[in-house]
């Protein structure tokens, strides 16, 4: 694991760091890791259309400690990163671009009708 700072958040923005990280580790398999959501599943769809490993993480399944309530970027990048590499993470279910359509037509309809 090796932090890189923040960067820039499009897909040119990740797949840039990816390229970078790979030239500077040509023997070394790079594996992505991100929470499932709406950004989340264009970017892994992105990330295995180029060729690399990604998984997606449903929020509810990442191990948490009890009482740690304050959400940062980067506690949960570090976090994400270390459960990863150790085999800790569930993947969520890869979702095709119209399944992600039709679960966020569903919920828009359940916000309607309450």
């Amino acid at each position: 694991m090796r932090r890189y700072g923040l960067i820039g958040g499009t897909q040119d923005d990740v797949l840039r760091l990816a390229k970078k990280s790979q030239a500077a580790h040509p023997h070394t398999e790079l594996r992505f890791g991100y929470e499932a959501g709406p950004h989340g599943y264009p970017l892994g769809r992105f990330l295995r259309a180029h060729g690399y490993d990604c998984i997606l993480v449903a929020p509810s399944k990442i191990p948490r400690k009890p009482g740690v309530r304050v959400k940062t970027n980067r506690r949960d990048a570090d976090q994400l990163a270390r459960l990863y590499r150790v085999g800790e993470l569930t993947a969520a279910d890869r979702l095709s671009p119209t399944a992600t359509s039709q679960v966020g037509l569903w919920r828009l309809f359940m916000t309607w009708s309450d």
